[in-house]
């Protein structure tokens, strides 16, 4: 391919969904996947500004779209995909925890923000791994495979106590709202975690302000 096939959504729609070499038809997919990364690139600079903390979050969107499209495929989220999203979240934790305290109190900072890390990460998969054994004994179907409760504790990972519980139910109404659209009794899960995880992180702290105030 060269240059001119490369640039997103422009080619697609210069080339009318077909490969300029072959003729093949390509796939209405990767102009959806092209408009929604632009979209959320646009929406985590709004939401972040030109800090780390926006570097880390559109490494960790590039890593949800693909193990999203992988799990549509193939219904299996490789673990290469966890450990991905982990080191970005320990790669640059240090760095938005330095850029938000300073120098003074760094190592507390970071000790505790990455304890708080681990701890609603774990708290999070833990709750769905138990939620989806009882579902599972109750009902004798699978609900959740391991890749889904992995990803929970990703998500829990990147977000803040309230935040990553409103991970969990917003994930859940997704799953349930793709299931009605598609007619379908199972459907892969792992998409519906990571938009829900990245609605969250755009989202998530202004919907619990917003919750909380009505008390």
């Amino acid at each position: 391919l060269g240059a001119g096939d490369l640039i997103p959504v422009v080619s697609y729609l210069a080339l009318k969904g077909r490969c300029r070499y072959c003729g093949s038809r390509i796939s209405p997919r990767c102009v959806v996947t092209e408009l929604l990364m632009g979209v959320l690139f646009d929406a985590g600079l709004l939401r972040y500004g030109l800090r780390f903390s926006l570097l880390c979050y559109l490494v960790l969107v590039c890593i949800l779209l693909a193990l999203s499209l992988i799990d549509l495929d193939t219904c299996l989220i490789p673990d290469r995909f966890h450990l991905a999203t982990i080191v970005n979240r320990a790669a640059f934790l240090p760095l938005i925890v330095w850029e938000q305290s300073g120098k003074t109190g760094f190592r507390t900072a970071l000790l505790s923000a990455s304890a708080k890390s681990l701890l609603t990460g774990a708290v999070t998969a833990a709750v769905m791994l138990l939620a989806s054994l009882l579902f599972d004994r109750i009902t004798g179907k699978e609900s959740m495979g391991g890749g889904d409760i992995k990803l929970y504790f990703v998500a829990g990972l990147y977000l803040a106590g309230w935040s990553a519980y409103l991970c969990v139910i917003l994930s859940c109404i997704i799953g349930l709202l793709t299931a009605a659209c598609m007619k379908k009794h199972k459907i892969p899960f792992g998409p519906s975690i990571a938009a829900a995880l990245v609605l969250c992180l755009l989202f998530g702290d202004d919907v619990i302000r917003w919750y909380l105030g009505l008390f």
